[in-house]
C-alpha cells in the first residue's frame, strides 16, 4: 500500500517485502529488473496508461512505490504551460473514471535524476514531466464500451492485462481481435508503444475463472500462502497465454511484458488478502 513506500525494507510487514524467489530468478539470469526511475525517464513526456485487472494494478502499484521511494514530493509542474496541461490531461482521466494519478513534473525528474546521477544517462533521455494512471476494465469488451478508441488518442504508452477473467478462451480470442488492429496501428506510430503483461500461472485449482483463494488473515499471520499449484493444463482448461501468442504474432508492432515464468512456483498471495492483513 502507499502508506508503504518510502519505509525501509527491513521495517516492513513480511508479505510486503520482496519476493525472495524472484530476486533468485534475476541472480541465475532468467530474469532482469528495472530501476523505476530509469524506468520513468526514459517515458518522459508520455502519458502511460494501465489497464486490466489487479494483476496490472499491483504492477503499476510496485512501481509507484519505487519512484516515491526515490522522487518523494516533488510533483509541482512546471511553468504554467505545463501545469495547464497537467490540468487538462486530469480532467481526462477524471472524464474516464481512472485512478492511481502519478505526475512527477520537470523539475522534480531533473531533481531525482541528478541525486541519483542519472542526468545525461543515455538511458534516460529527454525532458518533460511524467503522467501515469489506470483504470480497471476486466475484459476487452469492458475497456471498448468505456471509450477505448477515444482514449488511445491521448496516450503515448499503452500497459494492458486482460485474461483471468475469461471463463472461456473462445470468447477471450474474439474479443482480443477485434481490438488488436487498432493497437497495432497505434504502436507502429512514433513514440508510441503498447505491451500486454503475460498472464501468470493461477495456483487455483478450482478457480476456472482466476479469481483469488480466500485465506483466513488469522491463519497468515502465522503462515505463508501455500496455495496448491493447479493440475497440468488440459485441452479444456487451455493455456490464455496461447491467445496473446497468436495475437502477437499476427500484431507485431504490439509488445510482451514476460510474466508467467516469475509466477510459476511462486504461491504469492492476491492484494486482497493483503488488504484483509492490513485491517
Amino acid at each position: 500500500g502507499p502508506d508503504y513506500c518510502t519505509q525501509p525494507e527491513a521495517a516492513l510487514p513480511w508479505w510486503h517485502r520482496r519476493d525472495p524467489y524472484v530476486e533468485d530468478m534475476v541472480g541465475s539470469g532468467d530474469a532482469s529488473t528495472v530501476h523505476g526511475l530509469e524506468l520513468a525517464a526514459t517515458l518522459r513526456n508520455k502519458r502511460v496508461f494501465f489497464n486490466g485487472d489487479s494483476i496490472v494494478e499491483q504492477l503499476l502499484r510496485a512501481w509507484t512505490c519505487d519512484l516515491k521511494g526515490v522522487v518523494g514530493a516533488e510533483v509541482k509542474a512546471e511553468g504554467a504551460e505545463e501545469e495547464e496541461q497537467h490540468q487538462q490531461f486530469l480532467g481526462f482521466i477524471r472524464q474516464h473514471m481512472g485512478s492511481d494519478v502519478v505526475f512527477i513534473g520537470s523539475s522534480g525528474m531533473d531533481q531525482a535524476l541528478n541525486r541519483l546521477g542519472l542526468k545525461g544517462d543515455p538511458r534516460a533521455p529527454g525532458s518533460g514531466p511524467l503522467t501515469v494512471f489506470r483504470t480497471g476494465d476486466r475484459r476487452v469488451s469492458d475497456w471498448e464500451k468505456n471509450g477505448a478508441a477515444v482514449m488511445m488518442a491521448e496516450l503515448d504508452v499503452i500497459i494492458l492485462h486482460f485474461g483471468l477473467h475469461y471463463a472461456n478462451v473462445d470468447e477471450m480470442r474474439t474479443e482480443y481481435a477485434a481490438i488488436m488492429p487498432a493497437l497495432d496501428a497505434f504502436a507502429a506510430q512514433p513514440g508510441k508503444a503498447v505491451l500486454i503483461l503475460e498472464i501468470g500461472t493461477q495456483h487455483f485449482a478450482g478457480s476456472p475463472h482466476g479469481e483469488y483463494e480466500f485465506r483466513s488473515p488469522e491463519k497468515l499471520k502465522n503462515a505463508p500462502c501455500v496455495c496448491a499449484p493447479v493440475e497440468d493444463e488440459t485441452q479444456s482448461k487451455e493455456d490464455r497465454n496461447t491467445v496473446i501468442q497468436e495475437m502477437l504474432g499476427n500484431y507485431t508492432n504490439v509488445k510482451l511484458i514476460p510474466f508467467k515464468k516469475l509466477t510459476a512456483p511462486r504461491f504469492a498471495m492476491h492484494m486482497k488478502n493483503r488488504k484483509l492483513l492490513d485491517q
